[in-house]
């Protein structure tokens, strides 16, 4: 976080140059990883005088807090920790990473552990995709592959869903829009519903 670092190889790694001040204040607030979601929101939101970008992370972080909650997840398997970083600038909100701790097998029938994965949301990446900023994303893993299939994603209305009431009925509904598969051949068409929706198209 200051001036950088030089590693056992002998490589130098250039800091973000904060001052030893500034430093030690996101050191103290990182460090809290322990309690609930809420409490290390708490230790991390700081004063109402904040930077709007610092308070615009911690946001979107209250909000993931939320979808968590609402999905019926705690910390034990879902938690807020501000340790986690990812070396890449292009990330442009939250990071994650991902302890698999299930055993699978590969194609020849061996077990295999994954270990940990992570990511985050890499926002100029999509302007390559599509300069209007669709309020959609669209998914497809190696079971959406197999199956011939896609995922839809209408973000606009998963931000919805994460402030409403939990009316059974109508959340249903509103989830089965929000995120839903359809064959390859109708991604087009999907894509141009979920646009519709939102004055896009």
């Amino acid at each position: 976080l200051t001036k950088g670092r030089k590693d056992e190889s002998g490589d130098f790694t250039k800091g973000a140059g904060l001052s030893e001040e500034t430093a030690e204040k996101i050191l103290s607030a990182i460090r809290q990883r322990s309690g609930s979601n809420e409490e290390v929101l708490d230790t991390i939101r700081g004063p109402a005088s904040a930077s709007a970008i610092r308070q615009a992370g911690i946001d979107e972080l209250e909000q993931i807090a939320r979808l968590v909650a609402g999905a019926g997840y705690d910390e034990g398997r879902i938690r807020i920790d501000p340790s986690v970083v990812r070396g890449l600038e292009y990330y442009t909100g939250p990071v994650y990473e991902v302890d698999l701790t299930f055993e699978t097998k590969n194609d020849e029938g061996r077990p295999v552990r994954f270990g940990s994965v992570g990511g985050g949301r890499m926002g100029p990446q999509l302007k390559y995709a599509d300069k209007r900023r669709s309020p959609c994303v669209v998914i497809q893993g190696a079971d959406e592959k197999s199956k011939g299939e896609v995922q839809i994603k209408d973000l606009i209305l998963g931000a919805e869903l994460a402030g409403m009431s939990k009316d059974r009925d109508e959340y249903r509904q509103k989830q089965a829009k929000a995120q839903f598969a359809v064959p390859e051949e109708k991604l087009v068409d999907a894509v141009r519903e979920v646009l519709q929706r939102h004055g896009v198209a």
